[in-house]
């Protein structure tokens, strides 16, 4: 099955946070990319937290530059996420 954005939407935020977990245990390029797009995209700060720990657990570097925008995220949880998970990354303080 192709993640698409039209079938996250349908998912509740709990679906998509074991979608996600299952995602990063399959390892291929397209779960990485949806993991990504799930990080920077979707609207519930859950989802976008345990993306972006999905992709640090596995140390999948190729998600570090996607993740240096989320460093002035609106939400301080994800600000203080991406450093701990990226290391590399510096926190910026919110404006």
């Amino acid at each position: 099955m192709m993640w698409t954005p039209s079938k996250r939407k349908r998912l509740i935020p709990k679906g998509r946070v074991k979608a996600i977990w299952a995602m990063g245990n399959i390892g291929a390029e397209q779960a990485i990319q949806a993991l990504i797009d799930l990080g920077l995209h979707d609207n519930h700060w859950r989802v976008r937290t345990d993306a972006i720990s999905e992709l640090g657990r596995h140390r999948i570097n190729e998600a570090l530059p996607a993740f240096t925008n989320l460093l002035s995220d609106k939400n301080p949880g994800i600000r203080r996420l991406c450093p701990l998970r990226f290391p590399g990354t510096t926190q910026v303080p919110h404006k």
